[in-house]
Protein backbone atom coordinates (compact mmCIF):
# COMPACT_ATOMS: atom_id res chain seq x y z
CA UNK A 1 0.00 0.00 0.00
CA UNK A 2 0.92 3.35 -0.49
CA UNK A 3 2.39 5.91 2.47
CA UNK A 4 -1.09 6.85 3.19
CA UNK A 5 -3.17 3.83 4.85
CA UNK A 6 -5.97 4.03 2.76
CA UNK A 7 -5.66 5.72 -0.64
CA UNK A 8 -9.31 7.82 0.15
CA UNK A 9 -8.12 10.37 -2.22
CA UNK A 10 -9.42 8.09 -4.83
CA UNK A 11 -12.71 8.94 -3.58
CA UNK A 12 -12.90 12.56 -1.49
CA UNK A 13 -9.19 14.07 -1.26
CA UNK A 14 -6.11 13.78 0.04
CA UNK A 15 -5.48 11.69 3.40
CA UNK A 16 -3.85 12.42 6.24
CA UNK A 17 -0.07 10.64 5.76
CA UNK A 18 -0.06 7.69 8.06
CA UNK A 19 2.52 4.81 8.62
CA UNK A 20 1.71 1.55 6.13
CA UNK A 21 0.92 -1.29 7.72
CA UNK A 22 3.77 -3.53 8.65
CA UNK A 23 5.06 -6.23 6.39
CA UNK A 24 3.79 -8.55 8.78
CA UNK A 25 0.69 -7.13 8.59
CA UNK A 26 0.03 -5.84 5.05
CA UNK A 27 -3.57 -6.58 5.25
CA UNK A 28 -6.18 -3.06 5.51
CA UNK A 29 -7.93 -4.24 8.78
CA UNK A 30 -11.37 -2.35 9.30
CA UNK A 31 -9.59 -0.32 11.90
CA UNK A 32 -7.01 0.42 9.94
CA UNK A 33 -9.37 1.66 7.38
CA UNK A 34 -12.02 3.57 10.04
CA UNK A 35 -8.69 5.60 11.81
CA UNK A 36 -7.78 6.75 8.59
CA UNK A 37 -11.36 7.51 7.97
CA UNK A 38 -11.34 9.42 11.24
CA UNK A 39 -8.23 11.06 10.62
CA UNK A 40 -9.55 12.91 7.18
CA UNK A 41 -12.80 13.48 8.89
CA UNK A 42 -11.41 15.20 11.97
CA UNK A 43 -9.09 17.20 9.92
CA UNK A 44 -10.90 18.12 6.95
CA UNK A 45 -14.95 17.98 7.25
CA UNK A 46 -15.02 18.51 11.04
CA UNK A 47 -13.46 21.90 11.25
CA UNK A 48 -15.64 24.91 11.69
CA UNK A 49 -13.24 27.34 9.72
CA UNK A 50 -10.61 26.14 7.12
CA UNK A 51 -8.51 28.25 5.18
CA UNK A 52 -9.29 27.10 0.96
CA UNK A 53 -7.62 29.80 -1.20
CA UNK A 54 -7.97 33.39 -0.40
CA UNK A 55 -11.54 32.77 2.16
CA UNK A 56 -12.61 31.02 4.72
CA UNK A 57 -15.10 28.18 4.75
CA UNK A 58 -16.70 25.34 7.40
CA UNK A 59 -15.04 22.29 6.73
CA UNK A 60 -17.97 20.91 4.85
CA UNK A 61 -18.58 23.86 2.73
CA UNK A 62 -14.43 23.26 1.90
CA UNK A 63 -14.88 19.63 0.92
CA UNK A 64 -18.30 20.52 -1.37
CA UNK A 65 -16.31 22.92 -3.47
CA UNK A 66 -13.04 20.61 -4.18
CA UNK A 67 -15.73 17.90 -4.66
CA UNK A 68 -18.68 18.57 -6.74
CA UNK A 69 -19.51 15.41 -7.99
CA UNK A 70 -19.26 13.68 -4.22
CA UNK A 71 -21.36 16.73 -3.13
CA UNK A 72 -24.10 15.90 -5.93
CA UNK A 73 -24.11 12.75 -5.08
CA UNK A 74 -24.60 12.52 -1.41
CA UNK A 75 -27.29 15.23 -2.04
CA UNK A 76 -29.00 13.21 -4.49
CA UNK A 77 -28.70 10.32 -1.51
CA UNK A 78 -29.91 12.75 0.65
CA UNK A 79 -32.82 14.08 -0.59
CA UNK A 80 -34.21 10.40 -2.05
CA UNK A 81 -33.46 9.22 1.59
CA UNK A 82 -36.13 12.30 3.06
CA UNK A 83 -38.86 11.54 0.20
CA UNK A 84 -38.61 7.96 0.93
CA UNK A 85 -38.90 8.81 4.21
CA UNK A 86 -41.95 11.45 3.65
CA UNK A 87 -44.17 8.88 0.86
CA UNK A 88 -43.83 5.80 3.56
CA UNK A 89 -45.52 7.88 6.34
CA UNK A 90 -48.34 9.07 4.04
CA UNK A 91 -48.51 5.30 3.02
CA UNK A 92 -48.71 4.04 6.62
CA UNK A 93 -51.08 6.91 7.53
CA UNK A 94 -53.32 5.66 5.05
CA UNK A 95 -53.28 1.93 5.81
CA UNK A 96 -53.33 2.27 9.31
CA UNK A 97 -56.42 0.11 9.75
CA UNK A 98 -55.25 -2.83 7.49
CA UNK A 99 -51.73 -2.89 9.03
CA UNK A 100 -53.98 -3.21 12.26
CA UNK A 101 -56.42 -5.54 10.84
CA UNK A 102 -53.62 -8.31 8.78
CA UNK A 103 -50.96 -7.59 11.01
CA UNK A 104 -52.04 -7.08 14.72
CA UNK A 105 -55.56 -7.52 15.21
CA UNK A 106 -54.94 -8.93 19.01
CA UNK A 107 -53.01 -5.64 19.83
CA UNK A 108 -53.70 -2.82 17.87
CA UNK A 109 -51.03 -0.04 17.60
CA UNK A 110 -51.47 3.33 18.88
CA UNK A 111 -48.27 5.09 17.27
CA UNK A 112 -45.63 4.70 14.87
CA UNK A 113 -42.35 5.20 17.07
CA UNK A 114 -39.20 5.08 15.06
CA UNK A 115 -38.23 4.32 11.26
CA UNK A 116 -34.92 2.54 10.69
CA UNK A 117 -33.35 2.19 7.34
CA UNK A 118 -32.47 -1.68 6.44
CA UNK A 119 -29.22 -1.02 4.37
CA UNK A 120 -30.94 -2.45 1.52
CA UNK A 121 -30.32 -1.35 -1.89
CA UNK A 122 -31.83 1.54 -3.33
CA UNK A 123 -34.43 1.26 -5.92
CA UNK A 124 -36.83 3.14 -8.22
CA UNK A 125 -35.20 7.00 -7.16
CA UNK A 126 -33.66 5.71 -4.41
CA UNK A 127 -36.22 3.98 -2.56
CA UNK A 128 -35.31 1.79 0.54
CA UNK A 129 -36.34 -0.64 2.62
CA UNK A 130 -38.09 0.49 6.25
CA UNK A 131 -37.95 -1.52 9.48
CA UNK A 132 -41.04 0.20 11.56
CA UNK A 133 -41.21 0.64 14.93
CA UNK A 134 -45.27 0.74 16.73
CA UNK A 135 -46.07 1.10 20.14
CA UNK A 136 -48.91 -1.26 20.80
CA UNK A 137 -51.65 -0.49 22.75
CA UNK A 138 -50.48 -2.64 25.66
CA UNK A 139 -47.12 -0.23 25.60
CA UNK A 140 -44.96 -2.97 24.04
CA UNK A 141 -43.48 -2.47 20.63
CA UNK A 142 -43.70 -4.62 17.89
CA UNK A 143 -42.36 -4.06 14.26
CA UNK A 144 -43.31 -4.37 10.93
CA UNK A 145 -41.34 -4.09 7.41
CA UNK A 146 -42.18 -1.87 4.70
CA UNK A 147 -41.23 -2.60 1.24
CA UNK A 148 -41.66 0.72 -1.52
CA UNK A 149 -41.82 -2.08 -4.10
CA UNK A 150 -44.33 -4.68 -5.75
CA UNK A 151 -44.54 -7.59 -3.28
CA UNK A 152 -47.17 -9.71 -5.13
CA UNK A 153 -44.92 -12.16 -6.11
CA UNK A 154 -43.84 -12.68 -2.55
CA UNK A 155 -47.74 -12.76 -1.15
CA UNK A 156 -48.80 -15.14 -4.34
CA UNK A 157 -45.79 -17.74 -3.55
CA UNK A 158 -45.34 -17.27 0.53
CA UNK A 159 -48.19 -15.52 1.83
CA UNK A 160 -50.61 -16.27 4.20
CA UNK A 161 -53.65 -15.26 2.73
CA UNK A 162 -56.36 -15.64 5.68
CA UNK A 163 -55.83 -12.14 7.34
CA UNK A 164 -55.87 -9.94 4.10
CA UNK A 165 -58.69 -12.50 2.51
CA UNK A 166 -60.94 -11.12 5.17
CA UNK A 167 -61.12 -7.74 4.02
CA UNK A 168 -63.46 -7.39 1.25
CA UNK A 169 -61.98 -5.03 -0.95
CA UNK A 170 -58.85 -6.85 -0.62
CA UNK A 171 -60.07 -10.17 -2.03
CA UNK A 172 -61.62 -8.54 -4.55
CA UNK A 173 -58.20 -6.77 -5.75
CA UNK A 174 -56.11 -9.87 -5.43
CA UNK A 175 -58.79 -12.39 -6.11
CA UNK A 176 -59.40 -14.91 -3.75
CA UNK A 177 -57.08 -17.44 -4.10
CA UNK A 178 -54.53 -19.01 -1.39
CA UNK A 179 -50.45 -18.52 -2.01
CA UNK A 180 -48.81 -21.27 -3.91
CA UNK A 181 -47.59 -22.60 -0.20
CA UNK A 182 -50.48 -22.93 0.75
CA UNK A 183 -51.77 -24.64 -2.28
CA UNK A 184 -49.17 -27.29 -2.16
CA UNK A 185 -49.49 -27.75 1.90
CA UNK A 186 -52.73 -29.39 1.05
CA UNK A 187 -51.61 -32.47 -0.70
CA UNK A 188 -48.62 -32.58 1.86
CA UNK A 189 -50.06 -35.22 4.52
CA UNK A 190 -46.51 -35.34 6.59
CA UNK A 191 -44.61 -32.19 9.50
CA UNK A 192 -42.82 -30.61 6.71
CA UNK A 193 -45.35 -28.05 4.91
CA UNK A 194 -43.73 -24.96 3.76
CA UNK A 195 -44.06 -22.04 6.13
CA UNK A 196 -46.01 -19.04 5.47
CA UNK A 197 -46.49 -16.02 6.45
CA UNK A 198 -48.27 -12.10 6.83
CA UNK A 199 -48.05 -10.43 3.53
CA UNK A 200 -49.77 -7.34 2.65
CA UNK A 201 -49.56 -5.68 -1.21
CA UNK A 202 -50.48 -2.41 -2.13
CA UNK A 203 -51.60 -1.58 -5.31
CA UNK A 204 -50.35 -4.81 -6.59
CA UNK A 205 -49.05 -5.03 -10.26
CA UNK A 206 -51.56 -7.55 -11.43
CA UNK A 207 -54.13 -4.77 -11.35
CA UNK A 208 -52.34 -2.20 -12.64
CA UNK A 209 -53.42 -0.70 -16.51
CA UNK A 210 -51.08 1.44 -18.35
CA UNK A 211 -50.91 4.74 -18.26
CA UNK A 212 -49.31 6.46 -21.40
CA UNK A 213 -47.87 3.07 -22.94
CA UNK A 214 -46.01 2.58 -19.33
CA UNK A 215 -46.95 0.29 -16.34
CA UNK A 216 -46.72 2.33 -13.30
CA UNK A 217 -45.06 -0.09 -10.89
CA UNK A 218 -43.87 2.80 -9.02
CA UNK A 219 -46.74 2.88 -7.31
CA UNK A 220 -46.59 -0.89 -5.98
CA UNK A 221 -45.29 -1.20 -2.38
CA UNK A 222 -46.51 -3.40 0.40
CA UNK A 223 -46.05 -4.58 4.11
CA UNK A 224 -44.11 -7.68 5.03
CA UNK A 225 -44.38 -9.27 8.80
CA UNK A 226 -41.40 -8.80 10.79
CA UNK A 227 -39.97 -12.08 10.96
CA UNK A 228 -37.54 -12.70 14.43
CA UNK A 229 -34.29 -14.19 14.13
CA UNK A 230 -33.13 -14.48 17.63
CA UNK A 231 -30.33 -14.84 19.17
CA UNK A 232 -27.88 -12.71 16.93
CA UNK A 233 -24.94 -14.54 15.10
CA UNK A 234 -21.12 -14.45 15.28
CA UNK A 235 -18.79 -14.50 12.13
CA UNK A 236 -18.36 -18.01 12.90
CA UNK A 237 -22.51 -19.25 12.87
CA UNK A 238 -22.05 -19.02 16.75
CA UNK A 239 -25.41 -17.70 18.56
CA UNK A 240 -24.67 -14.63 20.85
CA UNK A 241 -25.06 -14.08 24.08
CA UNK A 242 -27.36 -17.06 24.21
CA UNK A 243 -29.00 -18.63 27.41
CA UNK A 244 -29.80 -22.44 25.99
CA UNK A 245 -33.19 -22.04 28.16
CA UNK A 246 -33.89 -19.42 25.85
CA UNK A 247 -36.21 -20.07 22.94
CA UNK A 248 -34.62 -19.50 19.71
CA UNK A 249 -35.53 -19.05 16.51
CA UNK A 250 -32.34 -21.42 14.77
CA UNK A 251 -30.65 -23.16 17.37
CA UNK A 252 -31.76 -26.64 18.09
CA UNK A 253 -30.43 -30.08 19.08
CA UNK A 254 -33.18 -31.99 18.42
CA UNK A 255 -33.32 -34.34 15.62
CA UNK A 256 -37.16 -33.76 14.45
CA UNK A 257 -36.13 -29.98 14.08
CA UNK A 258 -33.26 -30.48 12.05
CA UNK A 259 -34.36 -32.63 9.64
CA UNK A 260 -37.95 -30.54 9.20
CA UNK A 261 -35.79 -27.64 8.48
CA UNK A 262 -33.97 -29.51 5.66
CA UNK A 263 -36.87 -31.02 4.21
CA UNK A 264 -38.39 -27.72 3.83
CA UNK A 265 -35.51 -25.90 2.31
CA UNK A 266 -35.54 -29.03 -0.26
CA UNK A 267 -39.08 -28.45 -1.12
CA UNK A 268 -38.32 -24.43 -1.41
CA UNK A 269 -35.89 -25.23 -3.87
CA UNK A 270 -38.19 -27.15 -5.47
CA UNK A 271 -40.50 -24.56 -5.47
CA UNK A 272 -37.54 -22.07 -6.56
CA UNK A 273 -36.59 -24.12 -9.37
CA UNK A 274 -40.31 -24.39 -11.07
CA UNK A 275 -41.15 -20.40 -10.81
CA UNK A 276 -37.54 -19.04 -11.57
CA UNK A 277 -37.16 -17.85 -8.17
CA UNK A 278 -33.82 -16.43 -8.29
CA UNK A 279 -31.19 -14.05 -6.58
CA UNK A 280 -31.77 -16.62 -2.85
CA UNK A 281 -28.43 -15.64 -1.61
CA UNK A 282 -28.12 -16.00 2.19
CA UNK A 283 -29.66 -12.69 2.97
CA UNK A 284 -33.17 -13.90 1.57
CA UNK A 285 -33.83 -16.12 3.76
CA UNK A 286 -34.65 -16.24 7.53
CA UNK A 287 -35.01 -19.10 10.12
CA UNK A 288 -38.10 -18.37 12.40
CA UNK A 289 -39.09 -20.59 14.48
CA UNK A 290 -36.60 -23.17 13.29
CA UNK A 291 -38.23 -23.32 9.66
CA UNK A 292 -36.77 -21.31 6.54
CA UNK A 293 -38.38 -18.42 4.94
CA UNK A 294 -38.05 -17.15 1.63
CA UNK A 295 -38.69 -13.27 1.86
CA UNK A 296 -37.61 -11.78 -1.28
CA UNK A 297 -38.99 -13.57 -4.22
CA UNK A 298 -39.02 -10.50 -6.86
CA UNK A 299 -36.59 -11.83 -9.15
CA UNK A 300 -39.05 -14.49 -9.98
CA UNK A 301 -41.60 -16.02 -13.32
CA UNK A 302 -38.26 -15.01 -15.59
CA UNK A 303 -38.39 -17.94 -17.76
CA UNK A 304 -37.30 -21.68 -17.34
CA UNK A 305 -34.28 -22.62 -14.84
CA UNK A 306 -32.58 -25.84 -16.33
CA UNK A 307 -31.12 -26.17 -12.83
CA UNK A 308 -31.09 -25.18 -9.52
CA UNK A 309 -28.02 -23.46 -10.00
CA UNK A 310 -30.42 -20.71 -11.23
CA UNK A 311 -31.50 -19.87 -7.90
CA UNK A 312 -28.37 -19.05 -6.58
CA UNK A 313 -29.35 -20.69 -3.52
CA UNK A 314 -25.63 -23.15 -4.22
CA UNK A 315 -23.42 -20.45 -4.61
CA UNK A 316 -20.69 -19.67 -2.35
CA UNK A 317 -20.09 -16.42 -4.38
CA UNK A 318 -23.86 -15.16 -3.14
CA UNK A 319 -23.43 -16.26 0.17
CA UNK A 320 -25.16 -19.90 -0.55
CA UNK A 321 -28.07 -20.84 1.69
CA UNK A 322 -27.22 -24.63 1.69
CA UNK A 323 -23.43 -25.43 2.40
CA UNK A 324 -22.72 -28.26 -0.19
CA UNK A 325 -19.71 -29.85 2.26
CA UNK A 326 -22.56 -31.03 4.87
Amino acid sequence: PPATAVNIDTYVGTTLPMSPPSRDDQKLTPSVVSAAYQSYFNWFILPAAVLQGSSTKTGIEAFQERHPMTQHAVTQISTHFCANIQQACIRINADWDLITNIFFPDNPPRELVKITSTGSDFHKGGKQVLLLTFRMNDNSMKKLVYKPSDIEADYRLFGMTAPVLSNNSLALQLSNWQSLSEELNTYLNDDYKLPTYRILPRNPGSGLAPTGGTLPIDTSYGYIEFLTNNPVAQPDSSPLTWNPKQASDWVTSTSKDIERFYRQVGRLCALACVFSVSDLHVDNLIVHLLQPHLIDAEISFAGPMNSIAGTFILDPRSGALISTEH
